[in-house]
């Protein structure tokens, strides 16, 4: 009877536990956002590009939660950029930070299912375009 009630209690533990964990790519993105917001760019960008490989390239085969995280991460990596853009000194770099940031934040767009999020994301776009201009013509 006591050995039943503290294997329901070890069931129990062990079920929270299970449900409360986060995926790998939950804990790489808050890595990346840590990164980003300590102002270290370039290793931000290496963690948002980890989410990003880490998800088949098969949109098919991603639950909805997992095209939010993978539209996220496209999104944060574009922001990154966008950053690297603006902090660098050397043409050549800005116009290779703007490109790819614009065209991770067009990939984000396109992945975004909540209309609240294509909206964010097609603003920060025009943001980005609108910055990265002089860098592109």
């Amino acid at each position: 009877m006591i050995s039943d009630k503290i294997a329901y209690i070890i069931l129990a533990i062990s079920i929270s536990l299970f449900v409360s964990c986060k995926s790998n790519s939950v804990l790489t993105m808050e890595r990346g956002i840590y990164f980003y917001e300590n102002n270290d760019f370039h290793e931000a960008a290496t963690q948002f590009n980890k989410v990003i490989l880490s998800y088949s390239t098969d949109i098919n085969l991603l639950s909805s939660k997992d095209i939010e995280i993978l539209a996220q991460a496209y999104y944060k990596l574009a922001l990154t950029q966008s950053k690297l853009a603006h902090d660098s000194d050397d043409f050549n770099d800005k116009k290779l930070h703007y490109y790819n940031s614009l065209k991770n934040i067009i990939e984000s767009e396109s992945l975004a299912i909540k209309p609240k999020k294509m909206k964010e994301y097609r603003q920060t776009r025009l943001l980005i375009k609108n910055k990265a201009q002089p860098f592109l013509d």
